[in-house]
């Protein structure tokens, strides 16, 4: 699996994005093994078992709780760009630094604020499908909102296509990148990618 990541990944130039503990085992050892997760990530990480509480502090706000925790890794490398700290410590809980030909990042909690996963992609060229923080699903023919908030919402697509309305069977848009929502905290919305007479002719396909 290492070789994988390092082969597929690291060496591809892919934005790369490690949870807590990246590589802290190696394989047949139960010692946590701080050599093990650089060498996995790039990124040097150190150790504070009693010090850190499991909650970030960033410019995007607090997240997390506020509860010791152990193993507490934090990340230890002057090189690395930290986007977040814990909160009763400067200890660097996300942090990124290029590897290689890849952008690495390390968060040590799974709570990570959806402005900041946005900064990261939208820092690395990729695309942001709705500035809100709204699950949102696409693959290329379909595309679904789920409204976490009350509110307006906006889609956003590649280039401009024209938008088809599953649930209402009707066209929502004509071509355009955006789609504006006016949602109900917990409605979904979903629309095919391409006109009703695309729709129909793929959904049939798929009978």
């Amino acid at each position: 699996l290492r070789k994988a990541i390092k082969d597929k990944l690291l060496k591809k130039g892919k934005l790369v994005i490690f949870g807590y503990a990246p590589g802290a085992f190696r394989e047949n050892s139960g010692k946590i093994d701080l050599a093990a997760m650089k060498e996995l990530t790039g990124i040097s990480f150190g150790l504070a078992d009693g010090k850190i509480v499991r909650q970030v502090s960033s410019k995007y706000g607090k997240f997390g709780n506020a509860v010791k925790f152990s193993p507490a890794f934090f990340i230890n490398d002057k090189s690395a760009a930290v986007r977040g700290t814990y909160s009763n410590t400067k200890f660097a809980a996300v942090a990124g630094k290029k590897v290689g030909n890849a952008n690495v990042v390390v968060t040590m909690l799974p709570e990570l604020n959806a402005a900041m996963y946005r900064d990261i992609f939208r820092k690395n060229g990729l695309h942001i499908f709705c500035e809100t923080d709204d699950p949102v699903y696409y693959d290329g023919r379909f595309i679904a909102i789920h409204a976490n908030t009350s509110g307006e919402k906006t889609l956003i697509l590649p280039e401009a296509r024209e938008w088809f309305d599953l649930f209402r069977n009707k066209a929502a848009s004509g071509k355009s990148k955006t789609l504006k929502l006016k949602m109900e905290r917990g409605q979904t919305e979903i629309f095919f990618i391409g006109s009703k007479a695309d729709a129909e002719r793929y959904l049939k396909m798929e009978q």
